[in-house]
């Protein structure tokens, strides 16, 4: 599984796996895919389309729109 309510799996370029625990830190992307303000996780869900989202403030966002800065 790659993802439970605390928790989601991240591969890096160089294909190495690390599991990230809730509460973590991501940039919001922008139209264009530049990253700009920063937001803090506080639940991974998954819709009935098995797409990822984050809970971020009591509201839910797909994982797509973010980045996730963690380092390996």
């Amino acid at each position: 599984m790659y993802c439970d309510y605390n928790s989601v799996l991240v591969i890096n370029p160089q294909g190495k796996l690390r599991r990230v625990y809730v509460p973590f830190r991501v940039r919001a992307k922008n139209a264009a895919g530049e990253s700009n303000q920063h937001f803090i996780v506080d639940e991974v869900r998954t819709t009935e389309k098995d797409e990822l989202v984050y809970v971020i403030a009591n509201k839910n966002y797909y994982h797509h729109q973010f980045v996730i800065e963690i380092k390996f």
